[in-house]
């Protein structure tokens, strides 16, 4: 079991001497340099940029003032498994009920239906906010230059990562677990919970390169993130996830991806992004650009949609890191590739077609298909789908303006 004092203690010399190479100090899922030049232009008056600033501020805004969220927090409610550290993250498998027949027996799994109000009591939605707050913080700070957004983002930061009686453990070994099964024990899939984190820690790039998050607190944030990537790439757990097939895949490498480039091992991540065409989207696209790993499910719509979105951060992080790969431009010698799926939507998003797939109420969002032609093209890829920005364009208020823009 971890012990996050001993072991960010020991850390924290490594993390000094592990100062990122130039090609990996990039703001991750973000080009630095047009950050930079937005933020010059919204602080500078530009009225196109304000209804996307406002909007942004308005998000930090809502959790000033709030208590801030720990992991520890669940201690209060008396839901540690027998031996659990309090440190330790624990959350409920997405799609686990009671069985109706037996409340003794195993929960059992209702794929699509999410249980809320169980994942509500564990660590999940704590863990989630705490990164939104980072990320929404910094960001809002960034564009607006309001100091108090920066300092609420550090606050968050420190008291779920660094302060010795609220840090989380850096492990999942509890996350989605199932009542009834292998104990507390948690699953392969439950790491997929920390996916928030790669644009979480894209945003506190911007608090390192701006000054306002402490040299002391750098270190001790890559030491817990050093310490993490070491058992995501090393436990039964990570192993086990790192051979999904399915979204979970490429979520994984996409953290895995993240994570090694804030810690400046760009190799790691060079290697990992090299194995994502042939190991990944060889078995998730069929030849037609169909995904049947996720429209067998009875919400395809949104896990389709889901699956895509983890390609194209794996290619804004590719691009803004200047990795000798190209992800985008990979395609098996059948045709299987990130563009035949984007294309395989087109007659959803584009013509009217009638979504055949899963449930009917869940069909292709076309306008989440153009963000994700938004967010490529912001990276500099020429997908040929310019129809598609054109018809669904991002919203004036729309963070996406500021973060992803298209020249």
């Amino acid at each position: 079991m971890f012990r996050i004092l001993g072991l960010l203690t020991i850390l924290m010399g490594l993390a000094q001497a592990a100062e990122p190479a130039v090609a990996t100090r990039s703001a991750l899922l973000w080009d630095l340099e047009a950050l930079t030049r937005v933020r010059e232009h919204a602080q500078g008056g530009d009225a196109t940029l304000a209804a996307a600033v406002g909007r942004l501020c308005k998000d930090a805004d809502r959790v000033l003032g709030k208590p801030l969220d720990a992991v520890t927090d669940k201690a209060n409610g008396g839901l540690l498994a027998d031996g659990q550290d309090p440190h330790d993250y624990r959350s409920l498998s997405t799609y686990y009920w009671p069985d109706p027949h037996d409340s003794k027996a195993p929960w059992i799994k209702r794929d699509g239906d999410g249980n809320r109000e169980g994942i509500a009591q564990y660590d999940s939605p704590r863990l989630r906010r705490a990164a939104d707050r980072i990320r929404d913080g910094a960001l809002a700070w960034w564009f607006s230059g309001k100091d108090e957004y920066a300092t609420d983002a550090v606050a968050q930061l420190r008291h779920w990562f660094l302060a010795p009686a609220t840090a989380m453990n850096p492990h999942l070994n509890y996350a989605q677990f199932v009542p009834g099964k292998n104990g507390a024990q948690g699953n392969a899939h439950g790491l997929i919970d920390t996916r928030c984190f790669v644009d979480m820690l894209s945003a506190v790039r911007l608090l390192e390169v701006g000054g306002r998050l402490p040299e002391e607190d750098q270190q001790g944030l890559r030491a817990w993130f050093r310490a993490y990537l070491d058992w995501l790439t090393t436990s039964d757990l990570g192993v086990r996830e790192s051979k999904a097939s399915n979204n979970h895949g490429l979520y994984y490498d996409a953290q895995v991806v993240a994570f090694a480039l804030y810690l400046g091992d760009g190799e790691r991540a060079r290697s990992v992004m090299a194995e994502v065409g042939p190991r990944r989207l060889a078995k998730q696209i069929a030849p037609d650009g169909s995904m049947p790993h996720e429209l067998g499910r009875p919400t395809a719509g949104t896990y389709l949609c889901f699956t895509l979105e983890a390609v194209v951060q794996l290619v804004a992080l590719e691009r803004n890191a200047k990795l000798d790969t190209d992800l985008w431009a990979w395609s098996s010698s059948d045709g299987r590739s990130l563009a035949a799926a984007l294309r395989w939507t087109l007659p959803y998003v584009l013509e009217g077609k009638a979504w055949d797939h899963g449930r009917a109420e869940d069909p292709i969002k076309p306008a989440r298909v153009g963000r994700m032609i938004h967010n490529l093209t912001a990276a500099g890829v020429d997908t040929g789908l310019t129809e598609v920005l054109s018809r669904f364009p991002i919203p004036r208020e729309d963070r996406l303006r500021l973060l992803a823009p298209v020249k």
